[in-house]
C-alpha cells in the first residue's frame, strides 16, 4: 500500500498536566493523547495505522485524505440575559444558554 498523509488536529487540554489531544478529521473515531505535542504526534500515527489496518482487515475502503485543517479565530460570547443592542431586541425564542459568534 503506497503511503498516505493525513491531517491532524494537535490540542491542548484544558488542564496542563493532561496534556495534549489528537485526532485525525478524515478517520472518524481515530484520536490519541500524549503528555506533549510530539508524544501526542507519535501516538496518534500509531492509532490511524492500527485504524486503517483494522479497515482492510474487514475488507472496508482506506478512506483518501481530503479534509484541509485551517486554524483561525472567532469571537464567542455566551449569552446569559438578553442583549439590547442585538438584531430583534434580544433572544427571543433562542435558548438563554445558546452561543452567538461575531
Amino acid at each position: 500500500m503506497k503511503r498516505l498523509t493525513y491531517e491532524i488536529v494537535i490540542e491542548r487540554e484544558e488542564d496542563p498536566k493532561a496534556g495534549f489531544s489528537v485526532h485525525c478529521p478524515d478517520l472518524p473515531g481515530c484520536v490519541s493523547n500524549g503528555g506533549t505535542a510530539a508524544e501526542a504526534k507519535r501516538n496518534i500515527r500509531e492509532a490511524m495505522e492500527l485504524y486503517l489496518e483494522n479497515l482492510i482487515a474487514h475488507g472496508e475502503e482506506i478512506p483518501r485524505p481530503r479534509k484541509a485543517v485551517q486554524v483561525g479565530r472567532v469571537a464567542c460570547w455566551r449569552l446569559h440575559e438578553p442583549v439590547p443592542d442585538y438584531p430583534g431586541g434580544g433572544i427571543g425564542q433562542v435558548s438563554q444558554s445558546a452561543w452567538f459568534h461575531a
